[in-house]
């Protein structure tokens, strides 16, 4: 319900990408602007466990469906070899790829690729039952565990849901990723 003006003088290097989005909706004007600066060379020195949570429901067939499994295949690529992982997929139900996180080593990438590719959308969209199962499963000793939660539904039960969230997630973070429209 307010403007406000934003004033940066960014160092600009030849890496630096720019977009910006734009909608109106009636009379009102909505953008979002990205700014991606040059990418950072420097190894961390931390292991993580990343559980990725991908919506499978069926409002996500055609692209947001292929887009999604774009994406996961993009972040189980950028695994390093000392991180552990694992997929829960939901729709009326939820299921991991592995009954615990993994090493992100060839045969469970491997693995992870097969899965990914074979996700099919249908169903409802059940958020809780995935919340539930990725929070039980025992997190990796000494890895910063991080969550990826990838879906396209609108939040019908959202207090619970944070609810779930706050009491569950201890040390671990949350990531959203919106898919389509």
């Amino acid at each position: 319900d307010r403007d406000f003006e934003l004033v940066w003088t960014p160092s600009v290097a030849p890496e630096t990408h720019a977009a910006a989005f734009a909608e109106r909706i009636g009379n009102d004007a909505y953008v979002l602007v990205t700014l991606m600066p040059p990418q950072m060379a420097a190894e961390r020195s931390y292991k993580r466990e990343v559980l990725f949570i991908i919506d499978t429901s069926g409002s996500m067939s055609g692209p947001s469906i292929e887009q999604a499994r774009a994406a996961l295949q993009l972040g189980v690529s950028r695994l390093q070899a000392s991180d552990t992982f694992n997929i829960v997929r939901f729709s009326n139900d939820a299921t991991s790829l592995f009954p615990t996180s993994q090493p992100a080593v060839g045969i469970n990438r491997q693995t992870a690729a097969e899965f990914i590719n074979g996700l099919v959308a249908n169903g409802g969209t059940e958020m809780r039952s995935a919340l539930d199962l990725a929070f039980s499963m025992p997190p990796t000793q000494d890895a910063l565990r991080q969550i990826v939660f990838v879906t396209d539904g609108s939040v019908s039960n959202e207090a619970e849901l944070v609810k779930l969230i706050d009491s569950k997630i201890a040390g671990a973070r949350l990531f959203t990723v919106g898919i389509g429209a």
